[in-house]
């Protein structure tokens, strides 16, 4: 007995140690993101000009839980909005510490789940109370690993380094403890576990809707991994049993979900064709596996897809996928499942669950590879458990050990050199642009691919430019969209508030019927000719502008026409 509690408390303390490490080495990889500024890409939506986390009431809280914002159902990561707001204000610091932190603290849990999943894997007593019993030093290296290699990767810093991006951090935050909960929950069948796995998934739903795949993957994970080796699976209970609840939570978010997305921009996978379209998702799912191992080039806005990469990246995955297949004949479901899994935590975004013009964005693999890193760890702790057992063989884990440590300190140096580009709007948007067209020819063979992306981008770069008081710049950014775009509407109306500020309200004027020629439902050019007119003491056809942009859903409109008694 005595043995047994020194053991016990000498694995405490190396589980300790190792949790304290790891969020450590977390926080001084991302700690040069608390110094940046909000960027103007979505952070006025969610934060800075969002009224609805401005002030923490019963009200407002009631209306997050009630309501879709931007899209999207996520009451959860709106309320921790607020709560920011309410402690720091607009002082982005600490809407980028809560971030971070939130960062580490999921890397932590990813080390304890990834020590969950070692132990029901390889435990030689399965029916074992104490769950102490079956770690061991090298579970914790493996679980560590594979905690490190996720949380210095180059690829998490657009969710971390990106305040709009902490959809991902939240939903993580309470999907990996559900998972761990689930596995406890298989170890000892105790419905507390079962309840809190319910009550978690429910909590990163509201945070993020891509969590609706979870119970799928618990389905898939019951069916090759977690059921009673001696007995065969039997479908209905695999589907069944503890999942139910979890089944319907996710049908409902997702319908929720769909029905706000359907008010929201078109994807521009709308615009490719129907077979480019098809074989987009087996693109990404080689795309993220790639960048994952050579994290470079990582941009909040990737260039155009040679036709040639999207039919390869099919045949990719069909061979990838017979390789997994021909692994489980072999009962080696070790990468299969990490694979499948990987690929379901994707599904949503093909499907539509994702916010946001994007098919492909770095943020997308927060989430989805966790898998593949788990399956890294288990690597490293099969090496390091089969070098203790062979004496002889003492070197591996040293070597092991050099190795793993010099692929985290490389990934962490590159994530703190990708951190700077998030820094500001300008330098973040200054990179972004680096693979547009230069030509109107080039943008117009590229457009499939490019649009709403380049266009997006100038944009917001010139609008950086613009807060930061370059109005050439600025100016320039507009002209160049102008150059392989003439019917931007955004960049004409940009050009013409900015023409508008310089004492041209000519130019100005012929700038924002530019922009409704070009766009018929640009309600902030109509008000603003609105006003150009109303100041001419054109009132026929200044009211004529406020009744479109009021019509149109633009309350400054609605309260200029409500006050001087006119209707729209």
């Amino acid at each position: 007995m005595p043995d047994d509690l020194a053991t016990r408390r000498m694995t405490q303390l190396r589980i300790a140690l190792a949790s304290m490490f790891v969020f450590a080495a977390t926080m001084l990889t991302f700690v040069n993101a608390v110094h940046a500024d909000f960027v103007n890409w979505d952070d006025d939506v969610y934060v800075t000009s969002n009224p609805w986390i401005q002030h923490l009431t019963p009200d407002t809280v009631a209306w997050m839980f009630t309501h879709p914002y931007y899209y999207a159902w996520t009451p959860l990561t709106l309320l921790s909005h607020a709560l920011d707001v309410a402690l720091w204000e607009m002082n982005p610091f600490g809407h980028h510490l809560t971030n971070v932190v939130l960062h580490a603290l999921n890397a932590v849990c990813l080390f304890w789940v990834g020590m969950l999943v070692f132990a029901r894997t390889h435990s030689e007593r399965p029916g074992s109370p104490v769950l102490l019993e079956r770690i061991t030093a090298a579970m914790i290296v493996g679980a560590a690993i594979a905690a490190l290699l996720f949380a210095t990767h180059p690829l998490r810093v657009e969710p971390v380094a990106w305040v709009s991006g902490r959809k991902d951090l939240l939903c993580v935050f309470f999907l990996l403890p559900a998972f761990g909960a689930y596995l406890l929950w298989r170890f000892k069948e105790r419905e507390a576990y079962l309840i809190a796995v319910h009550v978690l998934f429910a909590l990163a739903l509201m945070a993020k809707p891509l969590a609706v795949v979870f119970p799928f993957v618990l389905v898939m994970l019951d069916a090759w991994w977690l059921h009673d080796p001696s007995k065969k699976p039997d479908l209905l209970s695999v589907v069944v049993e503890g999942k139910l609840l979890l089944f319907l939570m996710s049908i409902a978010v997702a319908v929720v979900t769909f029905i706000g997305a359907g008010r929201g921009p078109a994807n521009v996978v709308g615009e490719l064709t129907p077979v480019d379209r098809f074989f987009l998702p087996t693109y990404a799912i080689a795309f993220y596996l790639w960048k994952t191992i050579v994290p470079l080039d990582l941009s909040p806005v990737y260039p155009d897809v040679p036709r040639v990469w999207l039919y390869v990246s099919g045949l990719l995955f069909v061979g990838i996928t017979y390789g997994c297949l021909m692994l489980m004949g072999k009962q080696r479901t070790g990468f299969a499942l990490a694979f499948f899994t990987y690929v379901a935590l994707l599904l949503p975004v093909f499907l539509g669950l994702a916010s946001g013009a994007q098919p492909i964005a770095d943020r997308y693999t927060y989430i989805s590879m966790i898998s593949i890193f788990l399956f890294v760890g288990g690597c490293a702790y099969w090496v390091w458990s089969t070098s203790a057992a062979s004496p002889g063989k003492w070197y591996r884990r040293e070597a092991l050990a050099f190795v793993l440590l010099l692929l985290c300190g490389i990934s962490a140096y590159r994530t703190i050199r990708h951190l700077a580009i998030w820094n500001n709007s300008v330098s973040l948007w200054s990179h972004a642009v680096r693979y547009a067209p230069t030509t109107p020819q080039e943008y117009e063979r590229r457009r499939p691919y490019l649009r709403p992306h380049y266009p997006d981008a100038f944009t917001n770069l010139g609008t950086a430019y613009y807060y930061a008081g370059d109005a050439e710049k600025a100016l320039e950014q507009f002209h160049h969209i102008l150059t392989f775009d003439t019917c931007n509407a955004d960049a004409h109306y940009n050009l013409g508030t900015l023409e508008y500020e310089r004492g041209n309200p000519e130019a100005s004027k012929q700038r924002f019927e530019r922009a409704v020629a070009c766009d018929s439902t640009y309600a902030k050019a109509y008000y603003n000719l609105g006003i150009i007119y109303a100041k001419r003491d054109s009132t026929a056809q200044a009211l004529a502008m406020f009744q479109k942009a009021a019509r149109l859903g633009m309350l400054d409109a609605q309260r200029v026409l409500g006050a001087s008694g006119y209707r729209w």
